[in-house]
């Protein structure tokens, strides 16, 4: 066999043979080529396919969720009106009033009867006539207010200093429920902004009838009764603190805790829990406090109307038909001190309901005459 040198050049018929292979391969390459780009084009087109039913479908389910949080707010606010329409056990406006009214008349019932004490107290133990039993306790014009009125002075000054106590241990606005912890009382504030912030915001009808329903839940619990029951007597001495140094005898006369707790603080109490578990707000206005009793201004007749007006000289409840006498300007007498302030409820849409008038202890600027046909 004869073998070709490689150095030798290739003849005519081994291009031949290689062009022929080099066409084969090149046919197969082509045909493969196209097979892959039928493939590829499928696969477009089936991607396109995909793009377009994905992004429909992000469409259908916008839509679904759109039409999901109109049915959750439709549900929510079913929920809310059934919450609404449950009956509650609503305190009458009347009742809070009167309990506000009888509040008052414990108070002076009260003072009337420890002032009384002492004094017996003092005859006991001493001889000649009894001295002042009140202090002015370094508020400014007290001292001339009680030199002016020694007997019916010290009376008003003691109810002011009892009420003004309690308006601040019991009564006050950052007071949620009396006996409710610190925490609790925290959470509920929370809940109740939630409400607000929350979408779509509970109204203040929803909120105040969830407070209602909690608070009067919370306010029948044994540990909360042991609490309240517990910060009445923590009261008791509190209040007797802020009176002493108006009337140093206070703790002189026996069983003066437990008359306190019983014809005053726990009737205090009583009226704080009916009005901080009503879905109904109440407010007391203006305000009082033990270190600002005195306040001094004109008083006119018209002011009968608003307030209730008690003449210190003769300790009677002045009324639009009291031979009062009025001057030119319709002036009456001076105010000397506010004894409680006016208890009112309060409206969102409204200006607020008076309730109970305030007290007023006035000065009269003449003596009250006598009734016609007396």
């Amino acid at each position: 066999m004869k073998v070709r040198n490689r150095s030798q050049p290739m003849g005519a018929n081994d291009w031949k043979s290689r062009l022929n292979l080099s066409e084969s391969e090149l046919t197969y390459l082509r045909q493969r080529c196209d097979g892959l780009l039928v493939v590829y084009q499928s696969m477009m087109t089936e991607n396109q396919e995909l793009r377009s039913w994905k992004s429909q479908a992000e469409g259908e389910l916008q839509a679904f969720r759109n039409k999901n949080r109109l049915l959750e707010e439709e549900l929510q606010a079913c929920k809310d009106d059934l919450f609404k329409m449950q009956p509650r056990s609503k305190v009458p406006d009347s009742e809070v009033a009167r309990a506000y009214d009888d509040l008052h008349e414990h108070i002076a019932s009260w003072v009337e009867a420890e002032i009384s004490k002492s004094e017996k107290e003092f005859r006991r133990c001493n001889h000649g006539p009894v001295p002042s039993l009140f202090r002015c306790a370094e508020v400014p014009g007290l001292e001339e207010f009680l030199s002016t009125h020694p007997i019916s002075g010290g009376e008003y000054l003691l109810r002011c200093v009892v009420l003004a106590t309690l308006r601040k241990l019991i009564f006050a606005d950052n007071i949620v429920l009396l006996g409710l912890d610190d925490w609790d009382s925290s959470l509920v504030r929370r809940i109740e902004q939630s409400m607000i912030e929350t979408k779509p915001a509970r109204d203040d009808e929803f909120i105040d009838g969830w407070r209602s329903d909690t608070l009067s839940a919370l306010s029948t619990s044994g540990k909360l009764q042991r609490s309240r029951r517990n910060a009445s007597h923590e009261i008791v001495q509190e209040v007797l603190d802020t009176v002493e140094p108006f009337f140093p005898s206070i703790r002189n006369t026996k069983g003066t805790v437990q008359r306190l707790l019983e014809k005053v603080v726990n009737p205090a109490v009583a009226l704080a829990t009916m009005i901080q578990t009503s879905s109904t707000k109440y407010k007391f206005f203006p305000d009082i406090t033990s270190r600002n009793l005195l306040s001094t201004y004109t008083l006119n007749k018209d002011d009968l109307s608003i307030a209730k007006l008690i003449d210190v000289s003769t300790r009677r409840t002045l009324k639009v038909d009291s031979p009062f006498q009025a001057d030119e300007q319709g002036q009456i007498g001076t105010q000397i001190m506010l004894l409680a302030p006016g208890l009112y409820r309060i409206n969102t849409s409204t200006a607020p309901l008076p309730l109970v008038k305030e007290i007023k202890l006035i000065e009269l600027f003449k003596p009250l005459g006598r009734r016609r046909g007396a």
